[in-house]
């Protein structure tokens, strides 16, 4: 006997088999309809616009917090998986009476019959988007957060359907063990070996497989892959997940399909008969309508099981929907705050006025004239290139002008960053530039490369499975102008980190000739071409990359690197001091006695700066430095400034790996009145203690810092002076906390862990709720530098690497640039959220770098940027280069 109040019902009639099928059926059903109900609920809301894009952030409650510590779901969630468990444990032992097996298959049926819900909650595949917010077909129809769903997608696989499916296996399993049989002892020594339950229990041991691995915090593979990119271990994170999970689902068919059992007390056995099939065979959820056509006996059980699964997915929304209301974006996130006339309520500009009212003012000054001196026509554009880089413009210039107008660029004539990328390239030949690209390319140089033939991409190779998103996105961005470049081969770096360094007196010999010799060859040559010369005899027809057995980049990960990084500084820069002790040239770029960065450009130059060898990530141990000291033509993602990669815009930014979703985010008004960062400890390998020295730490260890900070005070004449305060007077201003560990040794991992105060994970979307948000480099660029920008937050920018945008984006305009040594933090939120004037500045500059953000970061700003800069390139690579020009 069973010692709970299930027993083993060994005969039943043809009618009574009959109708217990039929409730399985109906339980089936019953589980996917009110699932449907709950999504046709929160559905039917959004069509009827319950939006309010005025609402207010609602705080935090401790329903929303983490369930417990180190966990990503709240408690909120936990509560809806739970009540959704009993629910459908409810739905299985309805109509079941004293029948244990009726029980035990419907707890199977049941759980089967989440599977559809489970893979429609989950998010677009990390393999092939990388982007883990992109919407599922729930969330665009609910317009609940992707981030919010992929919470309960992990919540369902765990905490309810392979309950289930193991509760449906144990208890099969025990009433195997427990029946007894004449020739095999017990009836389970006799079902395993029947396929279907084989496939059984293969199925259940792989949703327990499923359930340990899908625990990233408990994949111990994540510990050898520790200094990989994040992207590559979350790349193979997921391809084992979605092995796993898919080897589940064929297995769990294959067991449902083959069952076939029947209890036969009247013959003394088990027989397998095909008059009685399992409730598997009914395949849950395949007749979702046919439960009206049931015995009319049943009618009232299924009415108020009806009202019970209205009412179930009724208190289900109201836990399931988010703390923010459904909204729209807002359509005026700064009309609250920032009135028209906002310029006549601010105090005048003086010599007196507080240092970030100058800096604005003179900022915004200078980027309204360059705006207004933008060239018009296309005649004013070639004249403005002569003038500014003493030469013609590279051929098919008309045909990048004509897509740059019909794309809406707003900055025709800045591209000084393409000029000086390309600038030291012109003392070197066309053949010798092409050669390094193939030495190159045929090297495992972590590169990829792409070779253009006949106004097509003929191949483009490298990086493997974790770059597919970079080489796709790369010809992507290059569809609508390919046809007019040039036959050539292109080298484009996969590692985050630069790649050419080339030494002080090359470099400077290299530019004085281009300057002096090969630029003004081309200027005064007689008759300028505007076509490319025919594919050279060395470059091949473009259906392979020749194979290098040597390579000239030398590795040098987790190595210190500012010897190697300064050795194109001038001799008499600080940078290259014989003294060790040397202090920072700061006049350039910082202004006050707090040090507020001025001029962005100065500020990252590192030749300024010997400070950072001790000071940032990048020069302490990166995570990766393959270097070569030969002027090269690689194409990166972002460069420091002493190293002579060629920039070009990013395709991480093309794709939009990191979304900005709008209708998330708030009214300035309505934001939270803090500097919000959270991130990981990526920028350099610590080890032996060389955390304290990398950026981010010092940053993170800053912000948070017990000690004095520095404000400005107003005096009795109105001039603004420096005065001591304790931090814990602003501290309610900050919430700056790394969320993960990583790219350590075990004891630095530690240590970090032991020093910093570690937060909970949070979503990209989470950061809208603040006004003020910090991007920071990490190993290079940050990459949520552009999400951040579209949103309606002031950005602050720390920064040393440089990338494609930064003569489009003016600091003090659209950002708020932010030092290393952090003596201006606290005066820099301060004065934004305490003064009057402040009060005003900081929702126009939010709304400056938001709207001008959606008019150059566009996908067709970098793709017109991108252009231009292969048409310079193009011209570089031409042995006919001295005569190549377009002319009116």
């Amino acid at each position: 006997m069973s010692p709970w109040p299930y027993r083993f019902i060994m005969s039943v009639s043809e009618e009574e088999l009959q109708r217990r099928r039929e409730v399985l059926d109906l339980k089936g059903q019953y589980a996917q309809i009110s699932a449907l109900t709950v999504l046709g609920l929160l559905s039917i809301l959004k069509l009827r616009g319950n939006n309010n894009s005025s609402s207010k952030h609602a705080a935090k409650t401790w329903w929303d917090m983490p369930a417990k510590r180190g966990a990503i779901e709240t408690r909120k969630q936990y509560a809806v998986t739970l009540l959704w468990l009993a629910w459908l444990t409810g739905i299985s032992a309805w109509s079941a009476g004293d029948d244990y097996i009726h029980l035990t298959k419907a707890l199977g049926h049941v759980g089967l019959s989440q599977l559809p819900f489970l893979v429609l909650l989950a998010p677009t595949s990390f393999i092939f988007t990388s982007s883990l917010a992109l919407p599922s077909i729930v969330s665009s129809l609910t317009s609940i957060p992707q981030t919010t769903l992929t919470a309960y997608h992990r919540l369902l696989g765990r905490f309810v359907i392979v309950p289930l499916v193991c509760g449906h296996a144990g208890l099969f399993l025990n009433f195997y063990f427990q029946v007894a049989h004449p020739e095999f002892g017990n009836l389970f020594n006799k079902r395993v070996q029947d396929q279907d339950v084989q496939y059984g229990l293969a199925a259940t041991t792989f949703a327990i497989l499923v359930l340990v691995f899908g625990r990233s915090r408990l994949w111990r593979l994540r510990r050898p892959l520790n200094r990989a990119r994040s992207e590559t271990r979350g790349q193979l994170f997921y391809i084992v997940h979605l092995t796993l999970v898919g080897s589940f689902f064929a297995l769990a068919y294959s067991h449902a399909v083959g069952l076939k059992v029947i209890v036969n007390l009247e013959r003394g056995d088990f027989d397998r008969e095909e008059r009685e099939k399992s409730i598997f065979n009914s395949r849950p959820g395949l007749n979702l309508g046919c439960f009206m056509e049931r015995n009319a006996e049943m009618r009232v059980s299924r009415l108020v099981s009806l009202l019970a699964i209205l009412t179930v997915a009724g208190l289900t929304i109201l836990l399931l929907r988010d703390s923010t209301p459904f909204r729209a974006a807002p359509e005026a996130p700064f009309e609250q705050s920032l009135p028209a006339n906002f310029e006549t309520l601010l105090s005048p500009t003086t010599e007196d006025s507080h240092p970030i009212a100058r800096l604005i003012n003179d900022a915004n000054l200078q980027f309204d004239k360059k705006r207004a001196g933008q060239s018009k026509s296309l005649k004013e554009a070639v004249q403005e290139y002569r003038r500014r880089y003493g030469m013609p413009p590279p051929p098919h210039f008309d045909k990048w002008f004509q897509f740059a107008q019909e794309k809406g660029v707003q900055l025709i004539d800045e591209y000084d960053t393409i000029y000086n990328s390309l600038l030291p390239f012109w003392a070197l030949s066309p053949k010798v530039i092409r050669e390094r690209a193939q030495e190159t390319l045929g090297f495992d140089n972590a590169v990829i490369g792409l070779l253009i033939r006949d106004g097509k991409v003929s191949l483009i190779e490298g990086g493997g499975d974790g770059y597919k998103w970079q080489r796709e996105a790369t010809v992507g961005m290059m569809e609508g102008f390919i046809k007019y470049l040039p036959d050539m081969d292109l080298v484009f770096n996969t590692h985050d980190e630069p790649r050419v360094v080339i030494p002080s007196e090359d470099l400077q010999r290299m530019v004085s000739y281009a300057k002096d010799v090969a630029i003004p060859a081309n200027l005064n040559s007689g008759s300028h071409q505007k076509k490319w010369s025919p594919r050279p005899s060395d470059v091949n027809k473009g259906d392979r990359i020749e194979e290098v057995r040597t390579t000239r980049f030398n590795r040098f990960a987790h190595q210190p690197t500012w010897t190697h990084s300064r050795i194109s500084c001038p001799v008499d820069s600080p940078a290259r001091s014989l003294d060790e002790d040397v202090s920072d040239d700061m006049t350039p770029f910082a202004t006050s006695d707090l040090g507020f960065v001025y001029n962005a450009s100065a500020f990252s130059d590192i030749c300024l700066s010997p400070s950072l060898k001790s000071s940032f990530g990048f020069f302490d141990r990166p995570n990766a430095f393959d270097i070569v000291h030969d002027l090269f033509p690689v194409f990166s993602q972002s460069k420091i400034s002493s190293f002579q990669d060629i920039l070009y815009p990013s395709p991480w930014y093309w794709v939009g790996k990191v979304p900005y979703d709008a209708n998330r985010d708030f009214n300035w008004a309505d934001k939270k009145d803090k500097m919000y960062w959270r991130g990981s400890t990526t920028g350099g390998f610590s080890r032996a203690g060389g955390w304290r020295r990398q950026h981010r730490q010092l940053f993170v260890k800053r912000m948070n810092s017990p000690e004095d900070a520095l404000v400005f005070d107003q005096i009795e004449d109105g001039r603004w002076t420096p005065k001591e305060v304790a931090r814990a007077e602003y501290s309610n201003l900050f919430d700056v906390k790394f969320t993960y560990v990583g790219q350590c040794d075990p004891e630095d991992c530690r240590a970090q862990q032991e020093y910093f105060q570690i937060a909970e994970s949070a979503g990209q979307q989470d950061a809208w709720a603040y006004k003020y948000l910090v991007d920071v480099d990490g190993n290079a660029f940050s990459g949520r530098y552009h999400a951040f920008l579209r949103s309606n937050s002031l950005i602050y920018k720390l920064a040393m690497f440089r990338e494609w945008h930064d003569e489009w984006l003016e600091a003090w305009v659209h950002y708020v640039p932010l030092s290393l040594k952090g003596t201006e933090y606290v005066e820099s939120v301060r004065y934004f959220a305490a003064e009057e004037d402040g009060k005003i500045q900081a929702p126009r500059l939010a709304k400056q770098g938001k709207e001008w953000a959606e008019k150059v970061l566009r996908k067709e700003d970098l793709e017109a940027w991108l252009f231009r800069l292969l048409l310079e390139y193009g011209r570089l690579v031409d042995d006919n280069r001295e005569n190549l020009g377009f002319t009116l």
